[in-house]
């Protein structure tokens, strides 16, 4: 069972890997600040970063979802959650982790009787709702206040600094999804620390370089015309939040974060520069995951 368990592990952090890589540096290989493959290098160095120095602090959230360690649900979850993600990447819809693999943990743990935390599930749905909408919301005015701010300086200096913080941040926002959702999985299986994290890294290399290619183009060209400062709000503001729940040990998305304020950046500007078409497919197989995830899983551990 153990060793089925670390090769569901190894194929679901690839395949979370190249699913999410866009969230992380799409904005920066979108906006053509870095070649393609200068990205991916940022987003596997930032993943692998995240989840060697906080990859263990959503452990408390797992076990407020599944306060009994049971290999074999596990290894059910893992798998549930790899047939969900393949369907994503045949579709190119940039898929949560954070969503499947959260609603799968509280499908078993209520399936089994467990004594689940209710008010930390609570609190984790809350963050789903609220931290989008923040995400949504606060860009316009600070895309105005950054605007005025950038007309006042020597335009081709500050866009040079915007660049090189655009770097930074994308680094740091893999940093967040290595710590968070990859941290989600790296926390419930019960290998010895560097033996797991060796197992993740080569995942990392394999599912960021071989798997991103159709999210890349959807999150980074297909939403929105990506600007450097906007891409940098939306980095920045996405990254911080995730950080924040991360040291709370919440599990939250940074796909959920960073396409909310990707549209906040649209919404800033003539709704012409808007496609909502995509925005009705990520949002409608989020919640369909969520909720096919956690029926299943409580079916299963019914049985």
């Amino acid at each position: 069972m153990l060793v089925i368990l670390l090769a569901l592990f190894f194929v679901l952090i690839a395949l979370v890997s190249g699913n999410n890589l866009s969230a992380c540096t799409g904005a920066i290989i979108g906006s053509r600040i870095t070649s393609k493959r200068m990205g991916i290098a940022i987003a596997i160095a930032g993943f692998v970063a995240g989840l060697a120095l906080e990859g263990t602090f959503l452990k408390r959230g797992i076990n407020a979802l599944m306060p009994v360690e049971n290999n074999l649900l596990l290894s059910e979850a893992f798998a549930i959650a790899i047939a969900i993600f393949l369907l994503a990447h045949r579709f190119r819809v940039p898929l949560s982790l954070t969503i499947v693999f959260t609603g799968m943990l509280a499908g078993f743990g209520f399936g089994m009787g467990m004594n689940v935390n209710a008010l930390f599930i609570a609190l984790i749905a809350a963050f789903w709702i609220v931290v989008p909408l923040v995400s949504l919301f606060t860009m316009k005015p600070l895309l105005h206040y950054f605007t005025r701010k950038l007309r006042k300086g020597h335009l081709w200096k500050r866009v040079s600094q915007i660049k090189l913080w655009l770097v930074i941040i994308s680094f740091f926002t893999s940093f967040t999804l290595g710590a968070n959702t990859l941290g989600l999985l790296f926390a419930s299986v019960p290998f010895s620390y560097w033996y797991k994290l060796a197992t993740a890294a080569l995942a990392i290399i394999i599912g960021s370089i071989f798997l991103s290619e159709g999210e890349l183009r959807r999150l980074g060209n297909e939403i929105v015309s990506i600007r450097y400062l906007n891409a940098l709000l939306s980095q920045a503001v996405s990254a911080l939040e995730v950080e924040a729940a991360t040291l709370l040990g919440v599990p939250l998305s940074n796909t959920q974060t960073f396409t909310a304020s990707l549209y906040g950046v649209g919404y800033s500007y003539k709704a012409r520069l808007m496609q909502r078409k995509p925005a009705y497919v990520i949002v409608s197989i989020w919640l369909a995951s969520v909720l096919l995830s956690f029926l299943v899983a409580f079916m299963l551990a019914k049985l």
